[in-house]
């Protein structure tokens, strides 16, 4: 949600997880939907692939940053 508090009924956690993940962790997450210990997600990982992949390195460290902040 617009709150980053995540929706159990999706199930989407908060972003704050974002916080666990180095840079390079976060890229694999947005580019392959690929999560920590190797995970895949329900959600996560079809979204990722589909529409997050694209976005350019710089892109998604900036998000990793603004992430860092909650």
């Amino acid at each position: 949600g617009q709150d980053l508090k995540g929706r159990p009924e999706v199930p989407a956690p908060t972003l704050a997880i974002a916080k666990s993940y180095s840079l390079e962790q976060f890229a694999r997450l947005m580019r392959d939907g690929i999560g920590s210990g190797e995970r895949q997600f329900e959600v996560m990982t079809p979204t990722s692939r589909a529409r997050y992949s694209h976005f350019r390195p710089d892109e998604v460290a900036a998000m990793h940053a603004f992430l860092q902040t909650f």
